[in-house]
Parts: structure tokens; sequence; C-alpha cells
């Protein structure tokens, strides 16, 4: 029997994980896995519980760093006794880096699914997946000529999220016809979490007299201590995450993955970046982006409204709620462009990653 390794370290990247396991226990192949909630709901052989790795910003990563290295040691010492056919590794840039290093140099295949954003910030580093990956495989256009021209074996497999069912499966709740159901989608690191719990609280403290109902979606109830104060604000623990973008009509979101998904929806929102005031320095000194979320960076122009570290208030988050509510006008042109995302993303869909995954164990 053929055995794989796959690593995710991030909550995206264990959903892409999931759909990519399913595929190959059906095809009788042994996954070995570090993953979190959704790669733990599968048959994998977990070897590694990734939950609390997942962190923003570089003295955040600091703070964990003792539990980045223990995770990187007991998955190094697994290569070597499981001896996989083929490490597939997906994001989770740093970690995954030094993975594949310590792979290829005990002759382990190694598959990168999604390569660093070269284009956002760090472009030179690309250089360094030359002899450490027997494949690249990324998930915008665009990413695949630079690594050809290094000569790096690159394939372009289209964005993961495009393929995933995006439909309600829930129980839909009765609410006011002529109100706004706002959902808080506040991410699902707990940096993220500390730092937006608070201001989404005050947020709905402005506007709760107003026409609107409000819920947050938290990933894992191991957050509850911070939503224990909230009033007139349904908190929903472990939802499909589909299920709770479809019954809001605004979304607010911490940015990430997440954005793109509310905009698959097809559902009007804003997005929130907050980190420690050090990790933004670092971060507005490295990244040479004008948007800092995938929405606009795909549409290449500013769809919806981006509040980065300062800007990131509740007065600022209210008013674009209520401007979304009551301006018919700007909801519409919102909801427009984002149904232009899903065009771009269908276009050329590229390779499938489970077919390349085959090839390279064969």
């Amino acid at each position: 029997m053929k055995k794989v390794f796959i690593i995710a370290g991030e909550a995206s990247g264990d959903l892409y994980a999931k759909e990519i396991i399913k595929k190959l226990q059906n095809n009788n192949i042994e996954v070995f896995a570090m993953g979190s909630k959704n790669v733990q709901e599968t048959q994998a052989k977990i070897i590694q519980d990734s939950t609390e790795l997942s962190v923003t910003g570089i003295i955040e990563v600091v703070k964990v760093y003792s539990k980045i290295k223990k995770a990187l040691d007991n998955i190094q010492k697994n290569l070597l006794i499981k001896k996989p056919d083929l490490l597939i590794l997906i994001d989770y840039q740093e970690f995954n880096f030094r993975l594949a290093k310590f792979a290829k140099a005990n002759g382990i295949k190694v598959l990168f699914f999604i390569g660093p954003q070269f284009w956002a910030w760090r472009p030179k580093r690309i250089k360094k997946f030359k002899n450490i990956v027997d494949k690249m495989a990324v998930i915008f256009p665009f990413e695949e000529e630079p690594y050809k021209q290094l000569g790096i074996d690159v394939s372009y497999v289209g964005h993961p999220l495009i393929n995933l069912d995006t439909s309600f499966k829930g129980i839909k709740k009765k609410v006011n016809k002529d109100s706004f159901t706002v959902g808080f989608f506040p991410g699902s690191r707990m940096n993220e979490i500390k730092r937006l719990s608070p201001i989404f609280n005050k947020v709905i403290s402005n506007l709760h007299s107003n026409n609107f109902n409000f819920f947050v979606s938290v990933s894992s109830k191991r957050f509850e201590k911070y939503f224990k104060n909230y009033k007139n604000c349904e908190v929903v623990y472990n939802e499909n995450i589909y299920d709770s973008i479809n019954r809001c009509d605004i979304a607010v979101a911490a940015s990430g993955t997440i954005t793109l998904q509310i905009a698959l929806c097809e559902k009007p929102l804003c997005v929130i970046y907050k980190l420690s005031w050090l990790s933004y320095l670092f971060a507005k000194f490295l990244v040479k982006l004008k948007d800092i979320s995938l929405v606009n960076i795909i549409c290449n122009k500013s769809i919806v409204k981006e509040y980065i570290q300062h800007e990131a208030t509740s007065v600022n988050i209210a008013k674009e709620i209520t401007r979304i509510a009551e301006d018919d006008q700007y909801r519409s042109i919102i909801c427009k462009e984002l149904k232009e995302i899903k065009k771009i993303l269908k276009k050329d869909n590229g390779e499938n990653i489970v077919d390349i995954i085959f090839q390279m164990i064969e």
C-alpha cells in the first residue's frame, strides 16, 4: 500500500487537506497527517494536532515557538519512521519549508501545495525552493511562470475553494424580513480572536437598537471565554462555515481565506486586519501590496473596505455595516463585483491536485 504524509498547519489548509485525504483513501492509500478539526474528521492517522500552531505576526510566532518546534521535531521523527512515498505540504510556509528541506535530505519526495505569496512580500525567497521540492502546485495562474523561469517543476491547479460545496445545509432561522443579519467571522487563530472579539462586541452594542440581527461564527469552543460577555448576539460554535456565511446578509471578517469564502457566496463584507503594533510595523515594511484582502487582490481593485490596525475600530465597522444595509445601490455594486471573482478563479481551472499526487506516487 502506498503511503502519503500530509501537513496542514492552518485552518484553510486543514479544509483543503480534508478533501484531498478523502479522495486518497477512496483509492486505498494510507495517509498520515498533521491537521486540525477538518483533517481529524477523516480516517487519516493523526501524527500531530495543529490546532494551536497557527498565529499571525512575527511577535505572535515567537510566543508559540516552543510548540511549533516540538511539532516540527515530532513530524521529522515520524517521517523517518513511516517512510512515506510522498510528503504533501500545504501552505504554512516557514514550517513547511523546513520540513521540505528535511524530507529531501532523507530521500522523501515533496509536493508543495500553495507556494509562498512571493508577489506580496519577499519575492526572492522562491529561489530557495528549487532544490527542496519535487513539485510546486500553485493556485493563481500568475504564480506559475516565475517558478518555471527558475527551473522548478510547477503546475497551476486552480483555487481549491472553487470546487467546494458552498450551498446552505442548515436549518433556516426565522428573522424579520425587513432586518439585516450580520455575521462576524473573527478567524481561527487565538491572537486574531483575542484582538477582534472586543471590537466586534462594541459594534454590536452600537447597532443593536437598529434593524439588525447578529451572530458570531467561532471555529472552536476553546475560544468561548472571548465571547461570554456578548449580548444581543448569537454565538455559534463549530458550524459548517458555508451555513454561517449563507445565513448572513452582511459579513465582517478577519483578513484571510474566510474573506474569499464569503465573496464566493456573494455576500457583501468588510475586512479587518489587526496585529500587535510591532508585528504590524514589520508587516508594513515587508509587504508591498496596496490591498491585504484576497477579494481585492484577485480583482486588482478595492471592492470591499479594509480596516487595518488603527482603522479597525467599532465606529468605522458600524458605519460600513450601516451603509451596506441602507444604500441599495452601494450594496448592489459590491455584490456585482463579487460575482466576478468566481469567474476569474474558474477561468482555466488548471490541473487536478489529486491527479498530480497519483502521478508522483506511481
